[in-house]
């Protein structure tokens, strides 16, 4: 009897010591909490993450909450960052992503009133070890109607490696920083699903962790439907079925970054939202410039004045890689001359008004207003 109390005890004590040196090996964890009109679980899901060992900073990102939930955040002693206007749940991770301080980032929803330090630590542990790449979440509760009705169908068919997955559609994940700042976020409802799929096209290895039995707000009838659609557009883009001859648009803008022009916000808006990736670059931005692209779904880089150049092949030829683009489908407008030795390779450049005669080919396009993208797109 004494001898299997002695070895229990044994068992206990290797047990902690396992633990103690795992820990002392992890890597420091940021926690953004995406919030929109939260009030009544905001505090309990931020005391909740200060409760879990394995979370070292912890943001709200208030996307222009009209309740209280940016002033009960504000009184918690962490980090709140709020858009001055609703972004959506897209622009929300992207906030987060840019403003955390470590490589391991994790995401919750703010409405689930189960949160505590140890869920939180189960997300985040398995990737602050290294022993994943990638940790989605399921839980005790019925398949949402989207879930099953159009995800799983669809991922059985098309990604079938992570259709064994419980809740693809799972808002709870964890992975890492620099893997989020390669990919394509998206802005909608598609955004889960989204990132879960570039997870496994970047072939990281993926864990899915049981939470329980957790509760959180419940969509309307009405909602489902734009949900079905968004979801059902992200996995058949990510698979290659919605072409597009010029998926990917590249404005390299330079005077026109001086003075926005009239109708670009809207163009932008139409361009994304029929399936092109649209990617602004500039080395000359305004303030009003970068306010107006953030109001929009399109990427937005800036180039530093040194090797401009360099820089600009670099990013032209990651995005083709990103998005699957022969350089020649590109739909490249110019008015950068950083862009003169890809010029050659693309099929359709286009220039305005702006642009310096030394980039104007036979084959450039004049654009005069910026409606007429739309046109040249298709």
């Amino acid at each position: 009897m004494g001898l299997k109390l002695f070895d229990n005890a044994k068992n206990i004590f290797d047990d902690i010591v396992s633990e103690l040196l795992n820990y002392s090996k992890r890597q420091k964890a940021t926690l953004v909490i995406p919030a929109y009109n939260e009030e009544k679980t905001i505090k309990n899901t931020i005391r909740a993450a200060k409760q879990s060992k394995y979370v070292d900073e912890i943001i709200v990102v208030d996307d222009c909450s009209t309740d209280n939930t940016y002033k009960i955040a504000s009184k918690e002693g962490v980090k709140v960052i709020r858009h001055e206007v609703n972004k959506g749940k897209g622009k929300a991770i992207k906030t987060g992503i840019t403003n955390s301080a470590h490589e391991v980032i994790c995401f919750i929803d703010a409405d689930i009133p189960q949160w505590n330090g140890m869920l939180i630590s189960k997300i985040i542990k398995p990737v602050a070890l290294n022993e994943v790449d990638f940790v989605k979440t399921t839980f005790n509760r019925a398949m949402g109607r989207v879930t099953i009705l159009t995800a799983k169908p669809l991922l059985k068919l098309l990604f079938p490696s992570i259709n064994n997955l419980q809740q693809p559609l799972s808002g709870q994940f964890c992975t890492k920083k620099s893997f989020l700042k390669k990919i394509k976020i998206e802005n909608r409802y598609g955004i889960d699903i989204g990132i879960l799929i570039d997870a496994e096209q970047e072939k990281l290895k993926i864990k899915e962790v049981h939470l329980g039995t957790i509760t959180n707000k419940s969509k309307s009838l009405e909602n489902l439907s734009p949900m079905a659609e968004e979801v059902t557009k992200t996995i058949a883009k990510k698979a290659g079925l919605i072409p597009s001859k010029n998926h990917l648009i590249i404005l390299c803008l330079e005077e026109s970054a001086k003075t926005p022009q009239k109708y670009l916000k809207e163009t932008l808006i139409n361009l994304t939202t029929k399936n092109h990736e649209v990617l602004i670059l500039s080395s000359t931005p305004t303030d009003e410039m970068i306010n107006l692209f953030d109001s929009t779904p399109a990427r937005i880089m800036f180039l530093q004045e040194k090797n401009k150049s360099n820089q600009f092949e670099k990013i032209f030829y990651s995005m083709c890689k990103i998005y699957k683009t022969k350089p020649k489908n590109v739909l490249l407008l110019t008015e950068g001359t950083y862009c003169k030795k890809v010029l050659k390779e693309i099929n359709k450049p286009l220039i305005t008004k702006n642009t310096p005669k030394s980039l104007i080919l036979k084959k450039s396009i004049q654009i005069n207003s910026w409606p007429e993208l739309l046109v040249l797109a298709k």
